[in-house]
């Protein structure tokens, strides 16, 4: 189980075939479903909720299904009970995999981030690939601020790109 790094709702309108991505703050203070582990008869099973940042929603749970669904019933009451129809769940290690797959994404570094990669420096735009992308999306303490809400705005810097390069 760990804790969710990134929180993203895609928000589809099949009327007008549009649609928008809502980003949430890992920090975010709501009820989470608290599961209870190990073995007897409350393993596996809701216990109650607890009011927690939302990133902590993962946590419980085996670390696939039952960790995403409870992240998924999380975000619902977030939402004041907005039905989630799916989710799809990946491991940090997937961002250099799949940035390569769409021939790198074009950013401008807009934090210092030479102290992970050289190339990162701030005003500077570059194109990520492999390790870089990780390191754009993923840093965060020693990063300007060090908040969550500077590297969100890293995380929509390089949605933005990868989107252009899936378009493209």
């Amino acid at each position: 189980g760990g804790q969710s790094d990134v929180l993203l709702l895609l928000v589809v309108d099949h009327a007008k075939a549009t649609f928008r991505v809502l980003q949430l703050d890992r920090d975010t203070m709501t009820q989470v479903p608290v599961i209870g582990f190990g073995v007897g008869g409350s393993a596996g099973s809701v216990l109650g909720t607890e009011y927690m940042q939302l990133e902590f929603a993962h946590t419980y749970g085996d670390g696939r299904e039952q960790s995403g669904e409870n992240t998924v019933d999380a975000v619902s009451g977030l939402l004041y009970g907005a039905p989630i129809d799916g989710y799809a769940a990946l491991l940090m290690d997937a961002i250099p995999i799949l940035n390569d797959m769409v021939g790198g994404v074009t950013v401008t570094v807009e934090d210092d981030l030479t102290a992970m990669d050289a190339t990162l420096v701030q005003g500077r735009t570059v194109t990520l690939y492999g390790e870089q992308a990780m390191h754009f999306v993923h840093a965060r303490r020693g990063v300007g601020d060090g908040s969550n809400v500077a590297r969100m705005r890293r995380h929509r810097a390089y949605l933005h790109g990868f989107e252009q390069q899936l378009r493209a």
